[in-house]
This record gives structure tokens, sequence and C-alpha cells, in this order.
């Protein structure tokens, strides 16, 4: 029975670039759990599914990896497919996190009593 390890790694950045920090780090927040349960419990691609920021040198990425007895070019495609699924994910949230902040700004003047 053989084992394939298969990392996804997407380049951000320099290490020294606080905005770019703080934008992985909420990456990394936001995709940990949907990694895990995309890739190992939905898809079941292996029993050992990571995913997190790394950093080499100077340099930040955001990493996934996965252990399975499926070969490495099929997990990276899945990989590649959720990370560029995941872009989505984090577009929509922007937009309905901006949404309902504009809505609840609009809303309070409304609520105030004349």
């Amino acid at each position: 029975h053989t084992h394939a390890l298969a990392c996804g790694l997407a380049q951000v950045g320099s290490a020294s670039d606080v905005r770019q920090r703080a934008l992985l780090d909420l990456t990394d927040q936001l995709l940990y759990e949907p990694c895990y349960d995309t890739l190992r419990t939905k898809e079941q691609l292996g029993y050992i599914v990571w995913s997190g920021v790394s950093r080499k040198d100077s340099i930040r990425t955001f990493c996934c990896i996965v252990q399975s007895h499926k070969k490495p070019r099929f997990l990276e495609a899945r990989i590649e497919k959720f990370i560029a699924e995941s872009r989505q994910m984090i577009q929509v949230s922007c937009l309905v996190y901006r949404l309902r902040k504009h809505c609840a700004n609009r809303a309070f003047p409304l609520n105030k009593e004349h």
C-alpha cells in the first residue's frame, strides 16, 4: 500500500509587509476548517489534511497538505480546485460583510426616535 503527499503552495508575499501578513492570517483562519472538511471529510482524500501559513526566509505562503493513497497529480488537482473555490468563497464573504455593514449603517438612523 503506497502513500503520496501533495502540497499546494500559494506564495503571498513578504513577511515584512504588515498588511499582507494580516490578510494571510485571516485567510488561514477562514480556510482551516473548510480545507479539512472538504478534502478530508467530504472528498475523503486522505487521513492527513492540513492547511496553514508557512514562512521560508522572508516569503510567506499559504500551504495545503494532503497525505493519501491516491496519486499525487490527482491530489494536487483537488488542492488547486479547493484553493480556487476558496477565493470565490472569501470574495462572497467579504461582499456579505460589506452589505451587512452597509445595511446596519443605513438602518440605524431609521431606528432613532425623533
